[in-house]
């Protein structure tokens, strides 16, 4: 028994078909990204927020917010920003020791989140 070569394979014309639905690889979602990154007070996704900047695609470069330029963060904690709509697109590595605030080195529990809203 032989198939047909063209129904073991991927098919461009089948792919782009009105007949079948695009993956969701391909499909693009309507509207602009924001991305929020997050310092938490530890790895827990459930640790307070202590740092954060947002990121919108619908302001223009020079008017994105500043980090830590508002009193508050936009949420209380990385729970909070999922339940709003966020999505987790990196958890914080392990850090190999934990940094005192007078040390420089790279932030040891950055969450960060995307979203896409709408562009109005």
């Amino acid at each position: 028994m032989s198939q047909s070569r063209s129904s073991n394979c991927f098919s461009p014309t089948m792919a782009h078909s009105s007949d079948t639905p695009p993956s969701a690889v391909t499909r693009l979602e309507p509207g602009v990204q924001q991305v929020l990154i997050v310092q938490a007070a530890s790895k827990s996704p459930v640790s307070s927020i202590v740092g954060w900047a947002l990121y919108d695609g619908r302001s223009p470069s020079t008017a994105q917010m500043r980090t830590g330029a508002e009193p508050t963060p936009p949420y209380a904690t990385v729970v909070d920003a999922l339940g709003d709509g966020w999505r987790l697109l990196r958890v914080p590595d392990a850090p190999l020791n934990v940094m005192h605030e007078h040390e420089l080195g790279p932030l040891a529990f950055e969450f960060v989140l995307t979203r896409v809203v709408a562009d109005a």
